[in-house]
């Protein structure tokens, strides 16, 4: 089919996250949770959610925008075209935040994530959305 998804190897979970600031995002499962702060006055310093089955947040910080690891999650830039399971086994990976802000949309990024699987996101936009809800499509293998 056009997007290549037809017999993925290990193919285990595909699916899109909407992140926003601040975001958690759990690949397994496809979870994204984030504080929101009703009653504030602006002033709360930002926090996103803690715990050990966070892969990475999402920080902006200006015009940059971030993934940050949790958990011992590593990023590797996978270019603009899908990688695969073999291209994010091959790929070099870097520890600490991941700055996506100057990468073209729709850039792939290979993630290894602190339980030892591998996974590719796409980025559909890397700039801040107007909406500040970033789409992310995932491939997560076993």
């Amino acid at each position: 089919d056009l997007f290549g998804t037809e017999g993925a190897p290990d193919a285990a979970q595909r699916g899109v996250l909407k992140v926003n600031d601040q975001c958690s995002v759990a690949l397994d499962g496809g979870k994204v949770e984030c504080i929101v702060t009703l009653d504030g006055d602006g002033t709360e310093p930002k926090q996103h959610p803690g715990g050990r089955n966070w892969d990475f947040w999402l920080e902006e910080s200006g015009k940059a925008l971030f993934l940050n690891s949790q958990n011992r999650t590593m990023f590797a830039n996978a270019g603009t075209t899908e990688t695969g399971k073999a291209g994010c086994q091959a790929a070099e990976y870097k520890r600490g935040r991941f700055r996506i802000d100057k990468l073209p949309s729709g850039s792939h990024v290979c993630v290894l994530t602190g339980h030892r699987r591998y996974a590719e996101l796409t980025l559909e936009s890397t700039r801040k959305p107007a909406s500040g809800t970033l789409l992310v499509s995932y491939v997560l293998w076993d």
